[in-house]
């Protein structure tokens, strides 16, 4: 996987929360079987990177600065925890 400015790069561990009521969020994860790689991958500069907040697993990878995810519930497909991602 190729990164840009992988200097800029920022690491955020996510907030594991409670699976969101029906309707609430878009819940985002990989199944059992999708292995340990990141739900998506962006390109851009002021690079950020956000990891599970149970088991550090990475779910997204070159997520730009000016990108805001919100509503937005990430499912871990390492170890199935719902992580909320920062405001």
């Amino acid at each position: 996987m190729e990164r840009i400015n992988t200097q800029y790069l920022e690491e955020i561990r996510c907030k594991i929360v409670p699976k969101p009521e029906r309707n609430t969020k878009t819940i985002i994860g990989g199944g059992e079987n999708y292995g340990k790689r990141p739900l998506f991958v962006g390109h851009g500069t002021g690079l950020r990177r956000y990891s599970c907040g149970n088991c550090n697993l990475v779910l997204t990878d070159n997520v730009g600065e000016n990108i805001r995810l919100v509503n937005i519930v990430l499912k871990c497909p390492e170890c199935q925890s719902y992580n909320q991602l920062p405001a």
